[in-house]
């Protein structure tokens, strides 16, 4: 006769306290955990939840666990897609599954980074959490998960007044953040659209405090060349697919699309106050050796100790100031309205009060972080019906609008970030009916540092 004897396994308990998980775990187990990120406590190792699963990825095996929700949150509901993945998106989703469902797709604005973001929830079929940084693309992403034919009853708003945790949900960064313990564990994927928002530290806890095994992070802006790219890495996982405007252009799936930059002479009594500013600025820099690469950020922190450095700090806001706003530009700007009178156009410039002289100037409409959601929300309406043919605006435009048919974008000011200036590339890169050709316009006042901020975030660019 042949008895067995049931062994049971180690077991690892695993409950949050606060923020983090502690683990209480077995003797031998602790030089195991350790080779993880944690903080040791007394009766217990404590870890950041997403490295939850990799732990229990490596000893389920060999011990039993015992933890207070679920790793895989399945959803039991039905699919009915309404979509067909082009090659290329096909590409990002094999390559997404091949790294055990972690990693990040980058894709130009227009190439269809969201259908990216539907297959996964469909391939997954768990509990997803859409995570945003506007309100205008949470609406957008509600509208678009009813591409795979889900229930209204199962999609939730998380953020802009709304908590509605359903089985697909759709929140703000600022909101997942601030509520990490309502989301945490409900969710077996996390979709970070825009995820170099990500790398904020007001928002890492979406990715460090939530236990979720799987993840997808969508971009167009991010580069190997970002200070961030390492933590997103970290966070998300490495960069599944990377498709570049250019190979984008020529497979038809954007826009084809010129870039043309217009240098302007500023008025001579502008000029010389200009010079006097950079002049100044540029002679303490000199002096004190802060000609590097983390000088000006010196630059900034002694100016609130220092008069002399105050006053180069001030200099250098006047002379980019008088660079980004000089008045010779609107000349340029009605040149490019005459000749482009029939498409539909967005000027982006960097200062609100810039954004509202030209829209007073043109007689056109002002969009900005100012502008009431009601009418921002007319307006935008109104661009896309037809109503209206031409927008000012700063930097609520940069990302996360579906605006298809703008075909003519105007850089009148803007940041030396390459990031920035592929999102307003981006606004007017989406394929629609008609659209021959985008052409992105940067107006530079001559002889200023702006040229050499047109040449920096132009670098490269495919």
């Amino acid at each position: 006769m042949i008895s067995f004897v049931n062994r049971m396994k180690p077991l690892i308990e695993a409950k949050f306290r606060g923020d983090d998980l502690a683990l209480i775990v077995p003797e031998e187990v602790e030089p195991i955990i350790k080779k993880f990120p944690h903080l040791p406590e007394r009766e217990a190792i404590k870890i950041k939840p997403i490295h939850f699963y990799q732990i229990y990825q490596s000893l389920k095996d060999d011990y039993e666990f015992k933890m207070n929700f679920k790793l895989i949150n399945e959803y039991r509901g039905g699919f009915n897609k309404k979509y067909t993945l082009r090659s290329y998106q096909q590409e990002a989703i094999e390559a997404w599954n091949k790294n055990q469902h972690r990693g990040i797709v980058i894709f130009p604005t227009g190439a269809g980074k969201t259908h990216v973001g539907l297959e996964a929830i469909y391939v997954m079929r768990v509990k997803s959490l859409i995570v945003v940084p506007t309100i205008d693309l949470m609406n957008q992403w509600i509208t678009r998960l009813g591409e795979l034919g889900i229930k209204a009853d199962d999609i939730g708003q998380f953020g802009a007044g709304k908590k509605d945790i359903k089985p697909f949900t759709v929140s703000t960064y600022q909101s997942a953040s601030i509520y990490p313990k309502k989301l945490r564990t409900y969710f077996s994927l996390i979709i970070y659209d825009e995820c170099h928002h990500l790398n904020s530290p007001t928002y890492r806890i979406i990715a460090e405090g939530y236990v979720a095994p799987y993840r997808l992070g969508l971009t167009a802006t991010l580069e190997p060349s970002d200070e961030s790219f390492p933590e997103l890495i970290e966070l998300i996982g490495p960069i599944c697919v990377r498709k570049s405007p250019q190979r984008m252009r020529e497979a038809g799936v954007i826009a084809n699309y010129e870039l043309k930059q217009i240098r302007v002479d500023m008025p001579p009594d502008i000029e010389k106050e200009y010079t006097i500013n950079m002049q100044i600025f540029k002679n303490y820099m000199i002096s004190h050796n802060l000609m590097h690469g983390r000088g000006y950020q010196q630059l900034i922190f002694r100016s609130t100790i220092d008069k002399a450095a105050r006053r180069a700090f001030i200099a250098h806001k006047r002379a980019r100031q008088l660079a980004f706003n000089s008045i010779a530009k609107l000349d340029i700007i009605e040149q490019i309205l005459k000749k482009h009178a029939n498409e539909k156009i967005i000027i982006f410039s960097e200062s609100i009060p810039f954004v509202e002289k030209v829209a007073r100037y043109f007689l056109i409409p002002a969009l900005t972080n100012r502008t009431p959601i009601t009418e921002r929300n007319y307006i935008l309406k109104a661009f896309r019906t037809g109503k209206i043919s031409c927008i000012s605006t700063g930097k609520v435009l940069d990302e996360g609008i579906d605006i298809s048919d703008a075909a003519i974008g105007i850089i009148v000011s803007g940041s030396a970030q390459k990031r920035q200036f592929i999102q307003r590339l981006g606004r007017i890169l989406r394929p629609s009916p008609g659209k021959d050709k985008a052409i992105l316009y940067e107006i530079v006042s001559a002889r200023t540092s702006e040229t050499r901020i047109s040449r920096d975030r132009r670098m490269d660019i495919d």
